[in-house]
C-alpha cells in the first residue's frame, strides 16, 4: 500500500470514528451533460492523479496551526486551477468626479466563458450605483500579493467580464441561501493553454442530493483568521461537512423544493474549517474519479457573528446554493446569451 492510500485510510478512520451515527463518506456528486460545459478535462487539477473519491490530497499535509478559508491548509499552485478572484467597482451616482466602491468575491470557473458567483456579489443597487458594476476576474494566481503586483502567472492583466446574470427571483438581503447564485460571461475567452494553472470545474447532474452527512473541499479568496486577515500569502482549501438535514434551515413560506436548493454545512471537527467574507461565491465541491465536481457556491450564515468569522457556535449553519437545482437555468442562460451573442 502506497503512503497516500494510508493516510486515506487513517484519515477517514477518524472521520467515521467522530461521527458514525447516520453518516457517510460516499460523496453523492456526479458529472452531468450540457451544451457548452463539461469537456473532457473538466476538474482536473495538478493533484489530480492523487485525488480519489473517498480521499482528499488535502488532509496529507493538513497543519492545524498554518491558519485558516479558516483553519484550512494554503494550496499550491494547481490544486485550486478553477478559483477566481473577483473584483467589483461600482460607481457612485451623483459625484463631480468618478469615485467607486470595490468590493471582492470568489468564483468558479465553469468554462472557457463563463464564471459562477453568489448573486449578492453581483447585486447593484440602482439608487446608488452606475449599474452594472465593472467586474474583474484573476485566474490562476497563488495570493493576493501576486494580484497586486500581476506577477505569478504569464497573463498578468484580468478577464473583463461582459455580461452579468443573477437569478431572477434572487432578493437582496433576503432569506441567505435562496436563489443566491449568478453567472458571469467573460468579453473573452479564458486561455487553457496549461489546464493544470487554469481549468474549468465540471457541472454535477440535474437535482442530484447527499444521502446523508457527507465531507466536501471548499475554498475562496476570503480572510484567513477571524480577525479578518487577507491571504496575500496564498489562498486556502479545507473540508467542511455536508448535513443531512434541510429541517436546519426551515424558513417560513419557503417550499420544499426551495428547502433543497441550499446545502447546509458545519464546521468539520477534524479541521475547524469555515468560510468567511470574501469567500462569498466560492466553490464546495467533492471529487468524481479525481475530478472536481461542484456542488454549491457560498451565500452565508445563518446568523449574524460576533467575531467576523472562524466562530465555534455549534448552532452556526453555512448556507451554500446547491447548483444542481439550477442546472436548467444555468445551461438555458449560457446558450442563449452563447447562441444570441457569439464572440
Amino acid at each position: 500500500m502506497n503512503s497516500t492510500g494510508n493516510y486515506c485510510r487513517l484519515f477517514f478512520l477518524l472521520v467515521k470514528i467522530s461521527y458514525l451515527s447516520a453518516a457517510t463518506d460516499i460523496p453523492h456528486a456526479r458529472i452531468g451533460r450540457y451544451p457548452y460545459l463539461n469537456d473532457t478535462d473538466c476538474g482536473k487539477t495538478r493533484e489530480s492523479p492523487l485525488f480519489s473519491d473517498q480521499c482528499f490530497k488535502f488532509h496529507k499535509t493538513f497543519d492545524a496551526s498554518a491558519g485558516s478559508v479558516i483553519n484550512g491548509r494554503f494550496a499550491r499552485k494547481g490544486d485550486l486551477n478553477f478559483l477566481a478572484y473577483l473584483k467589483f467597482q461600482f460607481k457612485l451616482l451623483a459625484t463631480k468626479r468618478a469615485k467607486y466602491i470595490t468590493k471582492f468575491c470568489s468564483g468558479v470557473i465553469i468554462s472557457q466563458q463563463w464564471i459562477m458567483t453568489s448573486a449578492h456579489c453581483i447585486y447593484c443597487d440602482a439608487t446608488q450605483f452606475n449599474c452594472p458594476a465593472y467586474v474583474y476576474a484573476y485566474l490562476g494566481y497563488e495570493s493576493g500579493d501576486a494580484i497586486a503586483n500581476d506577477t505569478g502567472k504569464p497573463d498578468a492583466r484580468p478577464y473583463i467580464v461582459r455580461e452579468q446574470y443573477g437569478f431572477p427571483a434572487y432578493i437582496f438581503g433576503y432569506d441567505i441561501g435562496r436563489y443566491d447564485i449568478g453567472l458571469l460571461r467573460l468579453r473573452k475567452s479564458i486561455d487553457f493553454g496549461d489546464r493544470q494553472l487554469v481549468n474549468s470545474v465540471c457541472m454535477p447532474e440535474r437535482d442530484i442530493y447527499e444521502t446523508g452527512d457527507e465531507l466536501a473541499m471548499t475554498s475562496g479568496w476570503g480572510p484567513i483568521s477571524p480577525n479578518g486577515t487577507n491571504p496575500d500569502t496564498g489562498h486556502i482549501m479545507g473540508f467542511m461537512r455536508i448535513v443531512f438535514n434541510s429541517t436546519l434551515y426551515q424558513q417560513p413560506n419557503w417550499t420544499d423544493a426551495e428547502l433543497w436548493s441550499v446545502i447546509t454545512t458545519k464546521r468539520f471537527s477534524q479541521t475547524g474549517t469555515d468560510v468567511c467574507e470574501g469567500d462569498s461565491g466560492g466553490p464546495l465541491v467533492q471529487y468524481v474519479n479525481g475530478r472536481a465536481v461542484l456542488l454549491g457556491v457560498f451565500s452565508g450564515f445563518n446568523k449574524f457573528l460576533d467575531v467576523l468569522c472562524g466562530t465555534t457556535d455549534p448552532e452556526l449553519n453555512t448556507y451554500w446554493a446547491r447548483v444542481s437545482y439550477y442546472t436548467d437555468w444555468i445551461v438555458e442562460t449560457i446558450v442563449n446569451s452563447t447562441t444570441k451573442k457569439p464572440y
